[in-house]
């Protein structure tokens, strides 16, 4: 079975796991997220365990098939020693029983290796395979996956003929499930061209000197780390090292604020990274940096926008739409130190006082373009696409750099609204609609702390919501009087009627219980305006907003009143 082989015409920065961090926060220093200290860059090092091999070992086979495996053997020497190894077969037409002993070569799949295999060049998709744990996981031909279906795969790969007779394959497998596998590999951008990461599995060949059948073993790559020093960002970013985390591979663009200067990265792969680096001149800054803002275009759409003047947190761990920071560097600090904890989640944090500066949401919606203003519609906070479960950052736009009273979320139709003015409780834990609050910050407070437990849920035990809800009265804060249905999910309407600008109605749940279910649906003029939780496993009470209505009382079936928010 041959591949396509695809080239790949950027350079791509290659950053791996098995971080360490050592952070050090300077009080003295006033922007919201200081780091100074250490961070520790891993790398795979495969090239220093390929050196280390043995150059022969001895096998022994003590099952065929094995617990998980085709084979379980014991190695009865070298730094590879060790008993009930899983082993796999790579070549349908040999032979190897049980309870053979044998001296065998050792090679890595990653290097050249004698002409024995069909298919060698296939060695990387069997790498990817290894690393999926497929065993286990459900098919979608139905079952679980098994070691039999994953070494039919591997035949599939590195042999001209598989298996006929197929024994030794368990309980289960299946020539269906097999191709899947293949397919999966054949079809992934990942698995082209694979090459285990640090603490991922290598497929190590043992080719017998007797001529019986080769096998491989997997070993965990180990990693190479280096130590180097990073600093908060200052005097703007020079160089961004950004991982894409999209599902399919996209041509990226990335541009300067103005949309002046255009750098094209090329076609990236999800999982892979590229540096967008001001050195090159590219955006024409005198001081090759990044200027105040990169904007990254995802196959000619905009995906997000990146602060690039350090006065907003920048470091490896923060997300961008499809992207996160990996790395990177700022003209006055150098390298910048990783942010952990994320914003808002440290334990340096005060209550909401004089209004909200900052806010970080987190997208529980589908991927969608999100409109953020202020309560009157006059500013406009925010406007990007933003993908599901993605992180965005709302900041300050009056003069004293706070959100006002209130904002107003437009994202699938329909508004969510927030109260920014430090009258209600407010933090990371708080959901609003389709949007949970993860960090934020207050003029007087500093960075918000965690509201755990979520207001209305388990504060007190006298009103905490319990067993669905089953009674609401809602406020209405349209500007004209307006038909209201209001839809439980099963069981029909339980409101259907008239109400004016800012007048109130209430209605009562309908199903065996006298419970609303677990969501209410309520529609103005005909058209879907708001949904609301009502199962009780998000916060719901008097002053919970959803659009353009308010809850101002409510009970729940075991719990009775419901709690303020």
């Amino acid at each position: 079975m041959k591949k396509l082989l695809a080239s790949l015409t950027v350079v791509l920065l290659v950053v791996a796991g098995c971080s360490d961090v050592d952070l050090l926060q300077d009080e003295n220093l006033l922007k919201s997220v200081n780091f100074t200290g250490t961070t520790t860059e891993c790398y795979p090092d495969i090239d220093g365990l390929v050196s280390g091999l043995p150059t022969s070992v001895e096998v022994t086979t003590t099952a065929k098939p094995g617990m998980d495996s085709y084979f379980t053997i014991n190695i009865n020497d070298s730094d590879l020693a060790g008993e009930n190894i899983p082993a796999w077969c790579i070549d349908v037409d040999r032979s190897l029983g049980v309870d053979h002993t044998f001296v065998a070569d050792v090679y890595s799949s990653t290097e050249s290796l004698p002409d024995l295999f069909e298919n060698p060049e296939n060695f990387d998709l069997i790498n990817w395979i290894i690393n999926q744990q497929y065993i286990g996981k459900p098919s979608p031909s139905g079952g679980n996956y098994t070691f039999g279906d994953v070494q039919w795969a591997i035949w599939e790969l590195i042999d001209d003929v598989n298996c006929v007779a197929c024994a030794f394959l368990g309980d289960g497998w299946s020539v269906t499930k097999g191709q899947e596998i293949v397919d999966a590999a054949l079809a992934s951008p990942e698995a082209e061209g694979f090459v285990p990461d640090c603490g991922q599995l290598i497929a190590i060949v043992l080719i017998p000197q007797d001529n019986s059948q080769p096998i491989f073993i997997t070993l965990e790559v180990p990693c190479d780390c280096k130590e180097t020093e990073c600093n908060e960002c200052d005097g703007k970013v020079t160089r961004l090292d950004l991982q894409y985390n999209g599902e399919n591979p996209a041509d990226i663009v990335v541009m300067d604020k103005k949309g002046d200067n255009e750098l094209p990265i090329g076609i990236i792969n999800p999982g892979e990274t590229f540096t967008v680096d001001g050195s090159t001149g590219i955006f024409d800054d005198k001081k090759n940096t990044l200027g105040t803002e990169i904007v990254i275009f995802v196959d000619g759409v905009e995906n997000t926008k990146i602060h690039t003047s350090c006065s907003q947190p920048i470091g490896p761990g923060l997300t961008f739409g499809d992207f996160t920071v990996v790395g990177g560097a700022s003209r006055n600090g150098g390298e910048l130190c990783p942010l952990d904890p994320p914003p808002g989640n440290g334990d340096d944090c005060g209550e909401c006082d004089g209004k909200v500066t900052r806010l970080d949401l987190v997208n529980d919606g589908p991927a969608t373009q999100i409109v953020v203003t202020d309560k009157k519609g006059e500013n406009e906070i925010f406007n990007e696409f933003v993908e599901a479960g993605a992180t965005f950052t709302l900041s300050g736009f009056d003069k004293n750099g706070t959100l006002g009273t209130e904002i107003v979320i437009k994202a699938n139709g329909s508004e969510t609204k927030i109260h920014t003015s430090c009258s209600q409780p407010i933090g990371p834990g708080l959901s609003f609609g389709d949007f949970t609050v993860v960090g934020g910050a207050s003029r007087n407070g500093g960075e918000l702390c965690p509201l755990d437990p979520p207001p209305g849920n388990g504060g007190d035990d006298d009103c905490e919501c319990d067993g669905k809800v089953d009674y609401l009265k809602l406020s209405y804060s349209g500007d004209l009087d307006d038909d209201i249905r209001v839809e439980t999910k099963k069981e029909g309407d339980v409101f259907n009627g008239k109400v004016s600008a800012d007048g109130t109605f209430e209605f009562y749940g309908n199903d065996k219980k006298g419970t609303l279910g677990t969501e209410i649906t309520i529609y103005v003029n005909g058209e879907e305006a708001v949904k609301i939780h009502t199962s009780c496993s998000q916060p719901i009470g008097p002053g919970l907003v959803a659009g353009d209505f308010e809850v101002i009382e409510g009970t729940s079936r075991n719990g009775g009143d419901l709690c303020p928010l």
